[in-house]
């Protein structure tokens, strides 16, 4: 199966007042859900779309980062057609009855991703996503989506961690008072 993991650590930051901590998480927070936009976007642009199953199934991970509307138009303006008879599990089982389509890809998107958003007293965040919809498994081979996906959200992070850290030291003076070291 393939997977991608992806753990970033800007460090601890020492003796900051409950206020900065506040404004840390969710300035950290805001920068890691457009790294998992950049995510998302990579892996759609490299993905072969038939009935959209495989690019619904980040439809549940584009709703935790406010990306929803992007996938949706994504895949209505590239998919061939509608729901098709015939189903092949992720396991490789085969059911004539059942149908792919978005909705299929969508419910196999729900156990895809894991996200650890960084908290008042842990500057960790973690994102997780595996597939989950056999098509874009078969597929992953020859596109490398996840890869690609990779790129495009470590690209934006190495593109922008400079600026976070210069945003977050602005900050910091504001409220404390004194310079935020190493930034």
């Amino acid at each position: 199966m393939s997977t991608i993991n992806f753990k970033f650590k800007f460090g601890k930051l020492d003796k900051v007042k409950s206020q900065m901590q506040k404004v840390t998480r969710d300035l950290s927070n805001e920068f890691y859900a457009e790294a998992v936009r950049h995510f998302i976007s990579g892996v759609m642009e490299n993905t072969k779309i038939d009935t959209g199953m495989s690019i619904a199934s980040l439809l549940s991970l584009a709703g935790k980062v406010n990306y929803v509307a992007e996938v949706e138009n994504y895949i209505n303006s590239n998919r061939k057609r509608g729901s098709k008879k015939g189903l092949m599990t992720f396991t490789g089982e085969y059911r004539k009855n059942k149908f792919r389509g978005i909705a299929e890809g969508m419910i196999a998107g729900r156990k895809a991703y894991r996200l650890i958003w960084t908290t008042l007293n842990d500057q960790d965040f973690f994102f997780h996503f595996g597939i989950k919809v056999f098509q874009m498994n078969f597929w992953e081979i020859e596109q490398h989506a996840l890869a690609h996906g990779r790129e495009e959200m470590l690209d934006y992070i190495k593109s922008n961690k400079k600026s976070f850290e210069q945003k977050l030291g602005r900050l910091y003076r504001k409220i404390t008072g004194s310079y935020l070291r190493g930034v």
